[in-house]
């Protein structure tokens, strides 16, 4: 219905500022991860040590919470902190936000409620103080689970969360790398069994399509087909596996590669399927949501195509399930996998994507990438068990 249609671009995410005191920079706040499709943001803020103690922050953020519900129309606003960070915490705390849960930590509660016997791990990213990591690093020798990273592990390293590993940009090309080694000298000693990159990074789209429902940090983290040549994308793939295989085999871990939005590089051409074919130690993640966010928006992509080409490169399957209504708005997602969940009314057809995986690689590891706050602990043990008669 779409086709020859032009290219919306996608919509900025962020929108930040400066925090003024007595005439003087005291600090900055902004919505961060802004989500239209849900209608609702992050807050993060940062205030100078010489500034603090004075109220400024909690009333910086209660202005920001008013303008973001009531002159951008936004349903939701977080604030997220670290469970051990106190001073933090009473920000929200004092302006009555709800805890639902920690982002970006080890959560013992979630841990205790979510971990089964059986599970082969955990996959850990954005941690955002070293307590937390020693904590999981700690739970996995006790326990004897395996440790995963989705890059990076640690919070705030660098200004965008993903290495930008093939953009065209030497200078931002070599900066991905140098971040990428230095986290591996940090994950010597943690020693995970694999680590996970979002690909292709920049991503690279499609100009036919409507973007503006996909999220973005910036601008920086994308590029028009038209202006990204299938040659350019050939070349810096090369370069890419031929480093993160040398690095996989120097740090003992397995470089695994989690598809972002597709363009007609990956899910036509069989340039993807020749490098995997050589860098077998390279492997790919598939996430269910995302694959079906993608089927939705895009006419010129079908999942089950992609999953049919690429599932037998898979070492891990990312499983959520989105709900997306007729106007493509995204109406819940990272909710767990249920069998009553119907394409009908919106949900990805997980039975099909997961038969269509299985029939291609049974050995296919599954990493639950779900919100289990949205469901009771019956509902979470049926979809355990669902997911688990797949495999049988």
């Amino acid at each position: 219905m779409r086709q020859g249609s032009r290219s919306r671009t996608p919509a900025q995410v962020s929108d930040h500022a400066a925090i003024f005191y007595k005439g003087k920079i005291a600090g900055c706040i902004g919505l961060h991860g802004i989500d239209w499709s849900n209608r609702k943001a992050s807050i993060d803020y940062w205030l100078a040590s010489e500034f603090q103690g004075n109220g400024i922050m909690t009333k910086s953020c209660k202005a920001i919470v008013n303008y973001g519900l009531h002159d951008l129309g936004l349903n939701r606003v977080e604030i997220r902190a670290a469970e051990f960070n106190t001073r933090s915490r009473a920000i929200p705390e004092r302006l009555g936000f709800t805890q639902e849960g920690q982002y970006g930590s080890f959560d013992y509660r979630k841990y205790q409620r979510d971990f089964k016997e059986g599970f082969y791990g955990i996959e850990a990213c954005l941690f955002r103080n070293e307590h937390d990591i020693a904590n999981l690093v700690q739970e996995a020798e006790r326990e004897g689970f395996h440790i995963g990273v989705h890059f990076p592990l640690r919070a705030g390293i660098s200004r965008l969360r993903d290495a930008q590993f093939l953009s065209k940009d030497r200078t931002v090309r070599g900066h991905a790398y140098d971040l990428i080694q230095q986290e591996l000298d940090y994950l010597a000693a943690i020693k995970p069994s694999y680590i996970l990159f979002h690909y292709p990074k920049p991503v690279i789209l499609d100009e036919r399509v409507d973007w503006s429902k996909w999220r973005f940090a910036d601008r920086s983290e994308y590029e028009y087909e038209t202006l990204y040549s299938f040659q350019d994308f050939k070349e810096a793939s090369e370069m890419l596996f031929a480093w993160l295989s040398q690095k996989g085999r120097e740090y003992r871990f397995t470089p695994i590669l989690e598809f972002d939005a597709l363009n007609p590089y990956i899910y036509d051409d069989d340039f993807l399927e020749r490098l995997l074919e050589n860098y077998r130690d390279i492997r790919l993640c598939l996430d269910t949501a995302r694959l079906y966010l993608q089927d939705r928006l895009d006419p010129f992509f079908d999942a089950k195509s992609a999953i049919q080409k690429y599932a037998r490169f898979a070492d891990t399957i990312h499983l959520s399930n989105v709900q997306i209504t007729d106007d493509n708005t995204i109406q819940k997602s990272r909710y767990p996998v249920l069998p009553n969940q119907l394409p009908s009314e919106g949900w990805a057809p997980i039975e099909e994507y997961l038969n269509a995986i299985i029939q291609e690689n049974k050995s296919v590891k599954i990493m639950f990438e779900h919100r289990s706050d949205f469901v009771s602990d019956e509902e979470l043990w049926e979809c355990y068990r669902w997911v688990h008669q797949f495999f049988e």
